[in-house]
């Protein structure tokens, strides 16, 4: 495999997308042609290939040039978009829409900013009543963040809590919830593994915007900030190791506030003037008669 072998696959992929479809049953994945992919999946892809071209190469399966000719080879340019985040009342609407046992997940991760692996990955230990806070683990970091929890979290996570013990003094759950049971659990009461249908699910009986799951951690981001919250306490609260990162978030919500202010006005719209009446307020010399001015220039 050399640089240009990579390049022609690039090439090919920005030409060729895949997508999974069902027949009889089962996921099938099919090619439709003429549709690019966009610099961002060619990228992913990228970053892949050359992962598992190093881990060969440590492991001297391959030579060591294949490596150093591939890694020639540029990533492109990405077109920066937007955040995309939920508003306040499109948050009411999802709260309002979840299932009983997804709505957890949601409020967890709408009043955490919490990635998704951190929030499937809490345990009732993780969760201390008594002082009001939440504990996440950093995957990218491998550390532990302790953090305030809402009033709204709190309420959630206590139901969530008195529910499992009840159900499990009924006879509807296996046991009474443990310090290293998981938190949150599926309709069939198991532990999450892919939460996407659940999400998309809850995004359509809400009839708002089917925005990614990790949206939801732009959405506590971008409010927080948009109600002037600290930017570094954001950057504690999203386990940023750059502030840089966290500054992202800053710069969007300065534009929509710099937009908003802009478009803010007091008075009303003036009426559009007429078009004769624009030809009357700057009339050729001579040709303006007597009593024929615009009414709405001397007004």
């Amino acid at each position: 495999m050399t640089h240009r072998d990579l390049e022609a696959y690039r090439t090919w992929r920005t030409e060729t997308v895949f997508k999974n479809v069902m027949e009889g049953g089962k996921s099938v994945m099919v090619r439709r042609e003429a549709v690019s992919a966009c610099a961002a999946t060619v990228n992913r892809d990228h970053v892949l290939i050359m992962a598992a071209v190093n881990r060969l190469t440590s492991l001297k399966k391959i030579p060591l040039d294949v490596s150093a000719g591939l890694a020639t080879v540029k990533l492109r340019t990405e077109r920066k978009g937007r955040w995309k985040f939920y508003r306040a009342h499109e948050v009411e609407r999802l709260l309002a829409a979840a299932p009983d046992h997804f709505r957890p997940v949601v409020v967890t991760a709408l009043f955490t900013g919490a990635r998704r692996g951190e929030v499937l990955g809490l345990r009732w230990r993780d969760v201390n009543f008594e002082r009001g806070t939440i504990t996440l683990f950093r995957n990218k970091t491998k550390n532990e963040e302790e953090l305030p929890m809402p009033a709204p979290l709190v309420d959630e996570l206590a139901r969530l809590k008195s529910q499992r013990r009840r159900e499990a003094k009924s006879g509807k759950e296996r046991r009474l919830p443990t310090p290293d049971s998981p938190i949150f659990l599926s309709s069939k009461g198991m532990p999450y593994k892919d939460i996407r249908k659940a999400w998309w699910k809850t995004c359509e009986d809400a009839e708002v915007p089917r925005y990614p799951i990790h949206s939801m951690r732009h959405t506590w981001a971008s409010n927080f900030l948009l109600r002037g919250g600290d930017v570094r306490y954001a950057q504690r609260v999203l386990g940023h190791g750059d502030l840089r990162t966290t500054l992202i978030y800053a710069h969007q919500i300065d534009e929509e506030f710099r937009s908003s202010v802009q478009a803010f006005d007091y008075l009303p719209k003036k009426p559009e003037a007429d078009a004769t009446c624009s030809q009357d307020m700057f009339p050729e010399p001579g040709k303006r008669e007597e009593g024929k001015g615009c009414t709405a220039a001397s007004a």
